[in-house]
């Protein structure tokens, strides 16, 4: 007798991507710049978390602790590497088109909903996560990743000037929220607050590894984003996940959803600006910026996005 389970409601999954890297191993650069070229030209499919490596070498000042149990989790052995949804398991150079797509056509059956909001140096993160099946695993665990959407100061000997979606502190710590079986319609709250300790420091090398009790290697807090997973922690299976919505960010103005959200780094800006937005459903996105005598300084061009987290950066010259 074979039993087979049908299931009428999925939800689109948010592709996660680990990435094992650091400034000082001269493959990850090329892996990166693959990697990034890929999840650029598929917006609102991805989530990221990039764990920067304490080897070879010196290793990256932006190593920690948190960064190390993750590798030690998936029991990495050498970088670059990259773990998708908890698979994968290979160099991101080896990364392509295909399989983002095999990855993100495969249903997901939790939806993950997700907020944050930045007080000086303060995060606080809500969650709410909700099955639309059972899941009996007693090994679940929620996952918090506040990570920094660009940095500069840890540049090594590979040639990489700049660094994309770096950990930076995991919540409320790299062993996680665990959450136990997971029923269908009974949604799960989890609720962080974390306060980055004293000033800014770059540690000389990954031998002296950021103390959280007493600093941080936050160059920008504006740069803060927040990924939330939930994983089996016996089958590695990534549930699904989802970026946090930043509710300091602004409305968007016009005929949009009032509660898409829109960011301008920095503001006021004269020369390279991002722009990071957050829209909960899919719908067409053009630029209008203006300078201070109300003219029209560039104008992008007009996409069809999908609900998700998205960053363009441009380049004005406002004189």
């Amino acid at each position: 007798i074979t039993i087979i389970e049908v299931i009428d409601t999925c939800i689109q999954r948010m592709i996660l991507h680990e990435v094992f890297t650091s400034s000082t191993c001269g493959p990850c650069k090329l892996g990166n710049e693959i990697l990034d070229s890929i999840l650029l030209a598929n917006p609102g499919k991805w989530t990221c978390i990039k764990y920067q490596m304490d080897y070879p070498t010196v290793g990256d000042p932006y190593f920690t602790d948190e960064g190390e149990a993750r590798r030690s989790f998936y029991a990495v052995g050498g970088i670059p590497s990259l773990r998708v949804d908890g698979g994968y398991g290979n160099n991101p150079k080896a990364y392509v088109q295909n399989d983002l797509d095999l990855f993100y056509n495969v249903p997901a059956f939790l939806d993950i909903s997700a907020n944050f909001i930045l007080n000086g140096q303060t995060i606080d993160v809500s969650a709410s996560l909700e099955s639309m099946i059972d899941y009996t695993s007693n090994d679940l665990v929620a996952f918090i990743a506040v990570i920094e959407s660009r940095t500069f100061n840890n540049i090594g000997n590979n040639y990489e000037t700049e660094f994309h979606y770096v950990m930076k502190k995991m919540l409320p710590d790299s062993i996680g929220t665990p959450i136990g079986p997971l029923s269908a319609g009974q949604p799960v709250q989890i609720n962080e607050t974390y306060t980055f300790q004293g000033s800014y420091v770059l540690p000389p090398d990954a031998s002296s590894p950021i103390d959280h009790n007493v600093e941080h290697s936050v160059e920008s807090f504006n740069s803060l984003m927040v990924v939330v997973f939930v994983q089996d922690t016996t089958t590695l299976e990534v549930l699904q996940s989802a970026w946090a919505s930043n509710n300091a960010l602004v409305g968007i103005e016009g005929d949009l959803n009032p509660n898409n959200l829109f960011k301008i780094i920095p503001n006021p800006c004269v020369h390279d600006i991002r722009i990071i937005y957050q829209l909960p459903d899919r719908c067409n996105v053009t630029w209008e910026i203006f300078d201070y005598l109300g003219r029209l300084v560039i104008e992008g061009e007009i996409a069809d996005y999908n609900a998700g987290l998205y960053e363009n950066t441009l380049s004005v010259d406002i004189l």
